[in-house]
């Protein structure tokens, strides 16, 4: 179903990129990291990665997707020991864009003065934060960032980027 990969020193077996294929900012979040998307048959690819957290294959599952998708992963992901470290919400109105960010405090700042300077680039800033992002333990500080950037062609208008962390 998808693929591991290595991330600045982050074991390449360890951590899943996961992504929708419906958005285009959640297409620049996997290719930037070289995740693999979900296809049409969300019920297999679902039962494929519930298999592969049973063999416990990842420390951390990342994804930029929609709510509901990623209340499906988290579903499964749950019965294997895996908590929520990091979410971030980003909804797009008629003027900007906001992301509302939890994280542990210091993984949270940094990412929202990444963020800041980001601006239209905010999916490859999130992707490029990953080691970031692993160093975040409980979603127990919050943030939000409101930048003036239009929606682009593709967008859903709402996303969330998450981080699983396996409980050891």
């Amino acid at each position: 179903m998808a693929e591991s990969v290595s991330i600045n020193g982050v074991n390449a077996n360890k951590v899943l990129v996961l992504t929708d294929t419906q958005c285009s900012d959640a297409l620049s979040f996997g290719r930037y990291l070289s995740g693999q998307s979900f296809n049409s048959d969300l019920l297999a690819e679902l039962q494929a990665l519930d298999a592969r957290m049973e063999k416990g294959e990842y420390a951390s599952i990342i994804g930029l997707t929609r709510g509901s998708t990623r209340f499906l992963i988290e579903q499964y992901a749950h019965c294997h020991g895996y908590h929520i470290s990091y979410e971030g919400e980003h909804a797009y109105d008629q003027k900007a864009i906001v992301h509302r960010l939890s994280g542990s405090p210091m993984v949270i700042d940094n990412l929202a003065a990444q963020l800041e300077a980001s601006g239209e680039d905010w999916a490859r800033q999130i992707a490029s934060s990953v080691e970031l992002l692993c160093q975040s333990c409980t979603p127990n500080s919050v943030k939000e960032v409101s930048l003036a950037v239009q929606s682009p062609v593709g967008a859903t208008g709402h996303l969330v980027s998450w981080m699983l962390r396996k409980t050891v």
